[in-house]
């Protein structure tokens, strides 16, 4: 047996062992996991509920961007409602420090995406940000583990995590109504200065990328903000929208 060979297969009976004294549990079910099923279960994997957006002309997500600000195409992949698989996905990304299921997120996305008629590829994936302490207490930006993931679909299209900054900590969108989200976030985000001085951004397409689409109050305020570049073509995807 090589060394090769050899650490392989202590690496493999220590996972079995770590995973036999603490048992992983899947994040959109709970259930217990098999040590080989991954980032979620089998079970919850065929169980995704798949917005089709990418396929559809005018889906909702573009109507609902599109009749406020220019954008090249738009789409969120899955359903979610409250307790069910998506949410409990994207409730461990954002608080309980799964940033592995960003990236499995962001990898399905990313295939889908690749084979979509309607999406062309972007030049830049550009993550919606976080303000810099509350990504501080998070550990990462959960938007950026799901650019990471649609990377591996792109990969010629390079990653800009510090495009887009968040200087204000805003409230939580959850329970504010359209208005009252637009208020929130519509002066959150600005541009970096490189963004604009630097020419090799300028008539570029870039993928706006976040986790969760609801009203259109934070992909629009990003977009408007993307859109004082020169030129500049933006998409939009995020993981979920309401059902």
């Amino acid at each position: 047996m090589t060394t090769t060979a050899l650490l392989s297969d202590l690496k493999s009976l220590a996972n079995s062992f770590l995973h036999f004294l603490y048992p992983a549990h899947c994040p959109g079910c709970g259930q217990e996991m098999q040590a080989n099923q991954g980032v979620i279960c089998w079970r919850c994997a065929t169980q995704l509920p798949f917005t089709q957006y990418e396929k559809t002309a005018g889906n909702p997500v573009l109507a609902e961007l599109a009749g406020r600000v220019p954008v090249q195409f738009a789409s969120a992949m899955l359903f979610y409602k409250k307790q069910g698989i998506v949410q409990n996905l994207l409730h461990a990304l954002k608080y309980n420090g799964h940033a592995e299921t960003g990236i499995f997120l962001g990898r399905v996305a990313g295939e889908r995406l690749r084979v979509s008629a309607a999406f062309r590829s972007p030049d830049f994936l550009v993550p919606v940000p976080l303000h810099p302490e509350k990504e501080r207490k998070r550990g990462y930006n959960q938007s950026l583990c799901i650019a990471t993931g649609i990377g591996y679909s792109f990969p010629e299209t390079e990653i800009v995590g510090n495009l887009l900054k968040k200087p204000a900590v805003s409230e939580s969108q959850t329970r504010k109504n359209r208005t009252s989200r637009w208020e929130n976030v519509k002066t959150a985000f600005c541009l970096s200065e490189t963004a604009l001085k630097e020419a090799r951004f300028q008539g570029r397409h870039f993928l706006l990328v976040d986790d969760v689409f609801t009203t259109g109050a934070t992909a629009e305020s990003c977009v408007r903000q993307l859109l004082r570049i020169d030129k500049a073509k933006v998409s939009v995807v995020t993981i979920a929208s309401p059902a």
